[in-house]
This record gives C-alpha cells, structure tokens and sequence, in this order.
C-alpha cells in the first residue's frame, strides 16, 4: 500500500468513510495523476479522460464504507478506470445497420478458434446488439442492474437462431428504457419469421405486443382474443375470471 503523505490507503479509507474531507483530498492527490493518465492513453481524448477518472475516484468514495483494508487502492482505480474508458471506447464505434445488428444466424465456426475464442467474440457481438451495459467481459451477470441481466438471459437463448422464442415475463422488474430495448427486439424478431409467445401478467404490455392473446385461469385456457387492436383491459379480466 501507498506510503506516501505519511499515512497509508488503508487508514485513509476509513477517515474517508468517516466524512473526512481531507483525507478524501489525499487519496484524489495520491491517486488522480496515474488514473488520469491511463484513460488519457486509451482515450486519446482530454475531456473524456476527465470525466473517466472523475467518474473512477466518484465510486471509490461511494466504495469507502465497505472498503476492505487489506484491498489496494491503486489497483482497484485502476481497474476501473480501465473498464470506464473501454466502455466509452465501445460507444464511440457507429451504430450498425439494423438488419445486420439482429442477423441471429451463427456463422460457420473456424476450427482454428477455441470454444472460449468464440464464447468471446458472440459475447462481444451481443453486448454491442442488445445494448448490454457492461464494465468487463468478465463481469457476473448478478452484478449487473435487472434489465441488462434480462438481456444477458435473452443473448443466451437468440444465440441458438430457434424459430420460436418464449418470452416469460421478459419486463418484470427492470426500468422503462430497458423494457423499451426489448420491446424493439421482440417487434424486430417478429419482422423476421420467428414466432414469439410472450406471458406476461402486464395488461398494457400485452395489448401492446401481441397479434392474438389466450387468456389462462388456472392452468386452462378461458379465452382468446383475435382482434387485439381494439380489445380493452376489462375484456382481458373478464376472460380470467371466466
């Protein structure tokens, strides 16, 4: 651990915990220039590099409360800060063409490429696809917010290019932007040929998504509603209770 300013890391981390602002100051001093740095060398860019290693030293400072002493500080910033400007790096690459970002067909496997090759190269494929918000690719899917460990589970099952897909609850718990992605996925799927069965218990959703709706009630089939577009709310209730 960093010695220099007389105090090391791991004493300054819980004076940072405890509200210190000038032990807060030390650690930026101490940390800042080598931070700052890396991201100006992956980024090319002074004001992105800015905002990265503003960004890194912001989440050690949210970090300190449950900061284990024996975890070096430099190492942790820099880890980071390295998977911030990658994921703006990522950004930065155009928005490919819609056509070619849902082409689910797997291409021929070269047999010069390991399994873990390829596992890499469709994980990469995916993130940039479905919009997956990611720091690493190692990062756990547990780790991630609800809606990106939604589309993880999606890239699993779009990998093997089935013909029908079965969407469960596929917006449950997760926020309106992600609900909005995978909104788009599905309508993009269905414009390909591939039939899509989603059950959801969320009434607008299912107004919204589908062409024709079965209602269930315990286990059967209580109803069917073939003109969707002008089906309300009530009318999907009144089936269920049938």
């Amino acid at each position: 651990m960093s010695q220099t300013g007389g105090e090391n890391d791991a004493a300054l981390m819980r004076r940072v915990a405890a509200g210190d602002g000038a032990a807060t100051r030390l650690v930026v001093s101490r940390h800042l220039p080598q931070v700052l740095a890396l991201a100006r060398r992956m980024l090319n860019d002074a004001a992105e590099a800015e905002d990265v290693a503003q960004d890194a030293m912001l989440r050690l400072w949210q970090m300190a409360p449950r900061w284990h002493e024996d975890a070096p500080v430099g190492a942790w910033l820099y880890r980071v800060a390295h998977n911030l400007a990658i994921d703006r790096i990522r950004r930065r690459r155009p928005t490919v063409d819609v056509e070619k970002a849902f082409d689910l067909a797997d291409p021929a496997p070269n047999p010069a490429e390991s399994l873990a090759e390829r596992e890499r190269k469709a994980f990469a494929e995916y993130v940039e696809k479905l919009h997956i918000k990611i720091y690493h690719h190692a990062q756990l899917a547990r780790n991630l917010s609800g809606g990106n460990q939604q589309k993880v589970v999606l890239a699993k099952w779009l990998m093997r290019n089935a013909e029908v897909v079965i969407f469960d609850e596929p917006t449950r718990g997760i926020d309106v932007g992600a609900k909005y992605e995978i909104y788009l996925l599905m309508n993009e799927l269905a414009r390909q040929g591939k039939a899509i069965l989603m059950i959801s218990s969320e009434l607008p959703e299912i107004l919204g998504m589908s062409d024709r709706i079965l209602v269930m009630h315990e286990g059967r089939v209580t109803g069917a509603i073939d003109d969707v577009a002008h089906a309300t709310q009530e009318e999907i209730m009144e089936l269920a209770v049938a």
